[in-house]
């Protein structure tokens, strides 16, 4: 117990590793074979908390198959676990679902909820990250309705990342909202993975008050200690900050090493995606050398992980360093995928990598990205779009500005198109808004063209299709 509030607490893991040491040599002494395998399998952790992931894998796989050997259940439950956490942070999904579904297995045998709650948790992640979010969803609504204590367990942490890859960004928020909630002062190092995951939810948002300050408390909870992969992953929103803020140089260093330090631990997933927005950043600062590098590093992952979605963002990759076939590629993947808003990032690398080719298919991908954006509640990356929508010529503006439709319009064209759909004219709108006829006039244009109306007939005729009944 010592060694398990050492590394998950304090994160002191070799103070954690010598009292998990002197633990096992006495249950040994003991003869209570169970739990000294228990604390082999805590030794393991301890690699995944140093963040050596494939070290985590071994040791637990080896702890499991000596608890089956030993008939000891509960220490091989945990040891599955272990087991199928290290392979599925490190991409082996195939692996990480066999080493869970027989942890899961037991737990149900054993009928122990929480155990059986973590292992659901981890499998949603596993099947998101691996693209299949319905299935995801799906184990996470099993896992409450098994669980009634849910909200005490990790469950709404883990949550969080599953919303992260469906690009559901807005439940992401409510995850992360919930995880902070339930903190009694500072943050875990537990409850912090949620919050440091709705941050990055967060910036894709644009509600930069709410990423700095979720950022701020998980490197509170992180301390001066790496830990695992997910105190390395603070970098990562502190560059996509930087970004938004137009410091691309000072993003394109940070997200550098922040991607090499994920990598290190073996956590390939959340490498990768770190690496297709330092291709992206490095591209647009013009440093072809760094975006190349990690297009380079993402094909390596890719042909590790072996599945088409990460071979999909080795393309993005290569499509930032201007290859327009493997963004197109990168697009064509990801349109079957229901990882939304990653599918949204390739349609904007695929649209600029031909803004010197073909202006009709640059224009058609960025016009998608952004709505896509918008759907995903990614509205800096949305604004991103529509800004290179606009360096694209008369046509690019105009698409810009109807690419959003009626959620495209301002407070003040929508109050002018609710009552011009009511049938009123340009003078009755004017003085009921206490406005001029003219400036009327100028919104009603502006709204035509948002909502790619010719007329006022059209706009009465389609309000309660374009959303704009009272």
């Amino acid at each position: 117990r010592l060694a398990n509030f050492l590394g998950w607490g304090a994160g002191d893991l070799m103070e954690a590793e010598r009292a998990c040491v002197e633990a096992r040599v006495l249950f040994q002494e003991g003869g209570d074979i169970g739990s000294a395998l228990l604390a082999d399998n805590e030794l393991a952790w301890i690699h995944g908390l140093r963040g050596d992931y494939p070290g985590m894998e071994t040791v637990a796989r080896q702890v499991a198959e000596n608890a089956e050997a030993a008939g000891a259940r509960f220490s091989a439950l945990q040891a599955w676990h272990a087991s199928g956490f290290a392979a599925v942070i490190r991409g082996r999904f195939d692996e990480g679902e066999t080493a869970l579904t027989r942890s899961d297995t037991i737990a149900r045998q054993e009928q122990k909820v929480y155990r059986l709650t973590t292992g659901l948790n981890l499998r949603a992640c596993a099947l998101a990250a691996s693209g299949e979010v319905e299935e995801a969803l799906a184990v996470v609504d099993e896992a409450k309705m098994l669980d009634p204590a849910w909200r005490e367990s990790i469950l709404p942490e883990w949550e969080t990342i599953v919303h992260w890859f469906a690009g559901d960004l807005a439940s992401a928020l409510a995850c992360g909202q919930e995880s902070a909630a339930r903190a009694v002062g500072e943050l875990s190092k537990r409850r912090a993975i949620g919050v440091l995951f709705a941050a990055l939810s967060a910036v894709e948002a644009g509600q930069a008050l709410r990423a700095r300050r979720d950022l701020n408390r998980a490197r509170r909870a992180f301390g001066d200690r790496d830990w695992q992969f997910f105190s390395h992953l603070c970098g990562h929103v502190e560059g996509l900050m930087l970004w938004q803020a137009g410091a691309c140089s000072d993003a394109v260093a940070l997200l550098q090493e922040t991607a090499a330090r994920v990598y290190r631990t073996g956590a390939l997933p959340f490498a990768a995606v770190v690496l297709v927005d330092l291709a992206a950043v490095a591209s647009e600062c013009g440093d072809i050398e760094t975006a190349a590098g990690a297009a380079g590093q993402l094909a390596e992952i890719a042909r590790s992980i072996d599945n088409e979605l990460y071979y999909a963002l080795a393309a993005m990759g290569s499509g930032s360093c201007g290859n327009v076939d493997a963004a197109r590629q990168a697009v064509e993947v990801l349109s079957h995928s229901r990882w939304r808003a990653l599918h949204a990032r390739a349609l904007d690398v695929f649209g600029r990598s031909v803004f010197d080719g073909s202006r009709t298919e640059a224009i058609a991908a960025l016009e998608q990205a952004a709505v896509t954006f918008q759907a995903c509640g990614a509205l800096w990356r949305r604004d991103r779009a529509l800004e290179g929508l606009r360096h694209l010529g008369g046509r690019g503006r105009r698409t810009a500005a109807a690419a959003l439709g009626p959620s495209g319009l301002s407070r003040r064209e929508r109050q002018v198109a609710l009552l011009a759909a009511e049938g009123h004219t340009a003078r009755e709108i004017a003085e009921h808004l206490y406005i001029g006829e003219r400036t009327v006039e100028t919104h009603l244009a502006n709204v035509y063209a948002k909502l790619r109306v010719r007329s006022k007939t059209d706009l009465v005729r389609r309000a309660s299709e374009l959303s704009l009944n009272p």
